[in-house]
């Protein structure tokens, strides 16, 4: 059974101690300098990354202007933290400036690699009725609600290819 982490009913210490494995969970991730209250204020088109929980695995997707990378791995948590540990695998659409110059050339350009596995940890807060993730050295990460008005979903392209190059890998997870 899904709970409902968004529920504005749920006490700030019930928030934190939710299970995110059990949940959907979308979050802002980004530097504390855009943090105002409970909320991020982004003045930038590329100051944050979108981080998905699905099941037992994490996506952080970062989009900046026309680019569009995604890595991911599995993560664990206990009462008051989350550790996120990536696999390396890193899938990308970067923005081919060519193309501006000539229409017949690709728009963006494919990169897939398997770079060097990293560890994340951030211990599990509130603030106001939403999950805080407090990392170190200034980064945070903001649960998203359905009211917000940026969006981001997951991109199910790059999903699909980041899976792909899991499998060709064996770094099934």
């Amino acid at each position: 059974m899904e709970r409902d982490i968004f529920d504005a009913s749920v006490k700030d210490s019930q928030i934190s101690k939710s299970l995110f494995k059990e949940t959907n969970s979308d979050f802002y991730l980004s530097s504390i300098n855009y943090l105002e209250g409970c909320d991020f204020k982004f003045y930038c088109d590329c100051c944050f990354s979108t981080i998905f929980f699905r099941g037992s695995n994490f996506y952080i997707q970062d989009e900046c202007m026309a680019d569009l990378i995604l890595c991911g791995g599995s993560f664990y948590q206990t009462d008051d933290s989350i550790f996120l540990e990536s696999n390396g695998v890193l899938v990308s659409d970067i923005f081919n400036w060519e193309f501006d110059l000539d229409s017949s050339v690709s728009k963006t350009l494919v990169r897939d690699t398997i770079s060097a596995p990293f560890k994340l940890s951030f211990l599990i807060d509130s603030c106001q009725h939403k999950i805080k993730l407090v990392g170190k050295k200034g980064s945070i990460a903001i649960n998203k609600i359905p009211e917000d008005s940026i969006g981001f979903s997951l991109n199910e392209e790059l999903l699909i290819r980041y899976e792909s190059l899991l499998s060709q890998e064996g770094l099934i997870q």
